[in-house]
């Protein structure tokens, strides 16, 4: 039995790019970046899509800006580093400066220092730190590869650690 195969070609969309554009933006802010991926996606024409944007953009209605804040506001609170912020951002095309990082984390009241600190109490939460070596160890790694994935520095985190992990600090 032999099938054939047809190239596979996406539909012309029934609205234009700008309608859909409309439509997206009525439910949440995007970026300039994420906004031309979606409609590259549901299959407009480059031409179209470039005018769409110019004119959200002129009108308004494209507000990268406050995207950008609120993004960054909402990493911010899951406790992840500016330098893991600016990685995030270049990912849809967002620059960051640490400026405006330094900003919204006081409107937030979240420095960097009371995060660490906080997310290595969150890990160690219900926990008794055990007196054996091998098992302090492996709740000292547990908590390291924790905060890497949070995308601090090693430096910071071996201090907090090593602060967390004392003994007189959990009597």
């Amino acid at each position: 039995m032999q099938e054939h195969y047809q190239k596979f070609e996406k539909p012309k969309p029934k609205s234009t790019a700008y309608q859909y554009a409309l439509y997206l933006l009525s439910g949440q802010d995007y970026s300039a970046f994420k906004l031309k991926q979606k409609l590259k996606l549901k299959g407009y024409e480059v031409d179209e899509i470039e005018t769409t944007l110019s004119l959200l953009i002129e009108k308004n209605y494209l507000r990268e800006s406050e995207y950008k804040r609120l993004l960054a506001k909402r990493w911010i609170s899951k406790g992840y580093s500016d330098q893991m912020i600016k990685r995030r951002g270049e990912q849809e095309a967002l620059t960051f400066d640490s400026e405006e990082l330094k900003d919204w984390r006081n409107e937030s009241g979240s420095q960097s220092e009371d995060v660490i600190e906080k997310l290595v109490q969150k890990k160690l939460r219900g926990q008794t730190i055990p007196s054996d070596r091998l098992a302090q160890q492996k709740l000292r790694d547990k908590v390291t590869r924790f905060l890497l994935s949070k995308g601090y520095g090693f430096d910071e985190i071996k201090r907090a650690v090593q602060l967390a992990l004392k003994p007189e600090s959990h009597d």
